[in-house]
């Protein structure tokens, strides 16, 4: 069947080419399609049916959700800092996508102030009046033993409540941290203002137009004008996914463009002929086009994961080319006509390049059976893609090569190719296997049997729980994550709250009370450190607490407070409520506070706000997945639970699904190779030869993770799996061209002369492999570039356990 195709593509080398190049135009507008459609959201990385994404969409539809933007405004003036951040609110508070908007203290300092003596427990209220009367009455022993003159104070009366002050600090720390109401910088040279955005963080659109709209804001204001030297900078999760995502496609750009131009370098390097990197480009472009376009009917868009499938696929790709290639062009040196050299290279590489073809469709097609989208939509980018890849290059290239060969004759006897000579890519590994078999024979057996101990031990921690190495580096030079550091020192607290909503007013005190619980027990140490909700913004025992407060207030009188030293009489003025207090009502409470609250339509009361603790490292997997924990489940005294969801829960499922999924990802991937190898080469021994080296490169993989510190997180774990697909591809091609040495060769040199006809090509597919991982070194996203060090590594092992140790052991065993 092979040989028919070959024969019709050669007879209608003109049609086949024009079939192949109008097919592909529908495909191009439909890669193009896909590649403009790259979401960065970490949200798109779980399954739609994750119940954390369930609850996140649920929650979104409800309340809309928080999303920040943190504005810095900085100079060394501080009225300038304050003027243009009153202008730029007044100009912001009325958009309607802004759900709140702030620079200082305002409405709710006003409100607040006056009632903070309601916020003291009872309890405590009574203590403070029992120690007022207490040191009262001391003072007055003292200066009248016999108490016969009441009025008689000439001992100074004594307060001391700091130990009840001590306990209600974190209610009044913002009042403390910013005297002048603004929220500034202990120098004063650096101001925060606070916009909430209406909906999460997930919306690039959205998050968009609100950077744009604040952009053109302080462009309009022209900071310059308050003072020459005064900047604005943007932080906060609405920045932050704005950043991932440009930098996600600018590093997409710039690799493929590096990928497509060190490809055609090594091309035309190797081959030495313009006219080569005509006939590996065209097959290939073919190939990559159909993938892509195909995919955006079954995928639809790309991820943090796939968006760089763009070079990792011709990288791939282009491996069937340079072999088929390769052994057309030793065919036409040896004198062989052109039709009958496709034939002959198509017949030697057929086998052994579907094999690698399949080999590696079945490692990314691994990926498929995961819930983890990140994982699956890889392995069908992937997967597909080295099908067609494959089949384009054996529909395509003999075609191209007829249609090449009769406008520009190749002229065998000048033709410089020439692969196994002094200097050629597989000369050096020949030798080595000729003259070192026994040698490194055993380095590969003693290597491979120390890289599996460190692996064993890589294996009890390998996952990457460091989120800060994973980020966009540039945002901690100058992006949201550098002037968000800013705003976390100015405020001393996590400013981004996580949203709980309970069914009925009911369970919001139950709520409460269970995260207030956690945060008593664990104290400093605990995964969040405020709860809030209307009804805890709201004093319970109002009217007995005005009660106590009328006493106090009766005993901290003028005549009192007028006897007392400076020290003393501040402590009194601070403890002296207002004489006007009233009972009030959550309706009471300002506008401001209350929209911090509110559901999309109109409900309030049933909103719970949770603040992360600032103290713990929130980039670090263990204390993201406490604060999970604490969130997305709440118990309640009727047996029902209310979950909730955000970024720390999103963060937490990622890990797990990562953990899970990548395992069982990298066990299908090794048995669907080890199946295949089975079926294709059927005798035991020879799938051993296969096999083995692959475990070998894999096992020294590990090894070097666990020597370079390199954990495995949610993208580079997709080189595990595909490591397998890639990496047998080369052992499949050397001990298919030792089998066909065989019968002409005596077994020890056929393995010779197997690595010096097909190494050349393997070291170059493995190169060209290599540059489309290498591009991924570019980005400026730590996980893409922890994910072209894998790989790459990866590789290399498998190149060097494929070309090396497993040619010596087959040299050994011939002999």
């Amino acid at each position: 069947m092979l040989k028919a195709l070959t024969n019709f593509l050669i007879a209608r080398h003109r049609m086949a080419l024009i079939v192949a190049l109008v097919s592909s135009a529908p495909m191009l507008y439909w890669s193009t399609l896909l590649f403009a459609d790259v979401r960065a959201d970490l949200k798109e990385l779980l399954p739609k049916s994750a119940p954390s994404v369930l609850t996140l969409r649920e929650l979104e539809r409800r309340f809309g959700g928080f999303s920040q933007l943190s504005i810095v405004v900085t100079s060394p003036d501080a009225e300038a800092n304050r003027r243009f951040s009153d202008d730029l609110v007044a100009k912001l508070e009325q958009a309607p996508q802004i759900r709140s908007i702030r620079n200082k203290l305002g409405e709710e300092k006003k409100f607040f102030e006056p009632r903070r003596h309601l916020y003291v427990d009872l309890e405590d209220l009574e203590e403070i009046e029992e120690r007022i009367e207490d040191a009262i009455h001391d003072a007055k022993v003292a200066a009248n033993p016999l108490l016969v003159d009441l009025s008689d104070m000439s001992t100074k009366v004594t307060l001391d409540f700091s130990d009840i002050e001590k306990k209600y600090e974190g209610e009044l720390s913002l009042a403390k941290r910013f005297p002048n109401d603004y929220f500034e910088s202990k120098d004063k040279t650096e101001l925060a203002v606070i916009l909430r955005q209406r909906g999460l963080a997930f919306g690039l659109e959205r998050n968009q137009a609100l950077v744009a709209l604040v952009e053109g804001t302080v462009a309009e204001l022209n900071p310059a004008s308050y003072h020459p030297d005064l900047v604005v900078g943007l932080g906060g999760d609405v920045k932050n996914l704005i950043e991932e995502t440009t930098s996600l496609v600018e590093d997409l750009v710039l690799a493929s463009v590096v990928v497509a131009i060190l490809l055609a370098l090594v091309v035309v390097g190797y081959y030495r002929r313009l006219r080569s990197m005509l006939l590996i480009a065209i097959p290939l472009y073919v190939g990559c086009v159909w993938t892509f376009g195909l995919s955006h009917f079954l995928v639809g868009y790309l991820n943090a994961s796939t968006a760089f499938l763009g070079p990792i696929v011709p990288g791939n790709g282009i491996n069937f080319g340079l072999i088929l290639l390769a052994r057309y062009i030793e065919e036409r040196r040896a004198g062989t006509p052109v039709d009958r050299a496709i034939h002959t290279a198509v017949e030697f590489t057929a086998k052994a390049t579907i094999t690698a073809a399949v080999a590696a469709s079945i490692a990314y097609g691994s990926l498929m059976v995961t819930d983890f989208l990140g994982f699956k939509h890889f392995g069908v980018i992937g997967g597909i893609g080295m099908v067609l890849c494959w089949i384009a290059t054996f529909v395509v290239l003999p075609p191209l090569i007829v249609f090449v060969e009769r406008r520009w004759p190749m002229d065998p006897s000048k033709e410089r190719f020439k692969l196994y000579e002094s200097g050629r890519l597989a000369a050096l590994p020949a030798r080595w296997v000729g003259r070192h078999a026994r040698l490194l024979a055993w380095f590969g057996l003693v290597t491979g049997l120390a890289a599996v101990v460190v692996t064993v031990l890589f294996l009890k921690d390998p996952l990457e729980k460091d989120f800060e190495k994973l980020r966009n580096t540039g945002a901690h030079e100058k992006g949201a994550a550098y002037w968000e550091k800013k705003v976390d020192k100015i405020f001393g607290r996590y400013l981004a709250p996580q949203v709980i909503i309970a069914e009925k007013k009911s369970d919001v005190p139950q709520i409460v009370a269970a995260l207030e619980k956690v945060i008593d027990e664990q104290g400093d140490n605990s995964p969040v450190s405020d709860v809030d909700a209307l009804s805890t913004l709201v004093p319970k025992n109002q009217e007995d607490k005005i009660e106590v407060l009328e006493r106090i207030r009766e005993l901290l009188n003028d005549d009192l407070i007028a006897q007392l030293d400076d020290d003393q009489a501040e402590i009194a003025k601070q403890q002296r409520p207002p004489a006007d207090l009233e009972p009030f009502g959550e309706q009471d409470l300002p506008e401001g506070i209350r929209a911090d609250f509110r559901e999309l339509d109109g409900r309030e009361g049933l909103v719970v706000l949770v603040l992360p603790n600032l103290k713990l490292n929130l980039y670090h997997a263990d204390e993201i997945r406490r604060v999970a924990e604490v969130l997305r489940d709440i118990p309640l005294s009727d047996g029902r639970r209310v979950e909730s969801s955000g970024s720390f829960v999103i963060y937490t499922d990622m890990v797990e699904a990562v953990s899970i999924d990548g395992p069982r990802a990298t066990i299908y991937s090794f048995l669907g190779v080890l199946i295949l190898c089975a079926l294709v080469f059927v005798r035991p021994r020879r799938v051993f030869f296969v096999v083995t080296p692959l475990l070998l490169g894999v096992a020294w993989l590990f090894a070097l993770l666990a020597i370079y510190d390199l954990k495995i997180n949610f993208l580079n774990f997709i080189a595990l799996p595909i490591t397998f697909g890639i990496g047998v591809d080369y052992a499949v091609n050397i001990f298919s061209r030792h089998l066909i040495e065989k019968e002409s060769a005596p077994p020890p040199k056929a393995i010779e002369r197997a690595v010096a006809s097909t190494g050349g090509a393997v070291v170059l597919c493995s190169l060209t492999t290599i540059i489309g991982y290498g591009s991924l070194l570019l980005a400026r996203n730590g996980a893409l570039i922890s994910f072209g060090k894998v790989a790459i590594l990866g590789e290399l092992t498998c190149l060097v356990a494929a070309i090396i140790v497993m040619p010596a052991w087959i040299a050994r065993w011939d002999r």
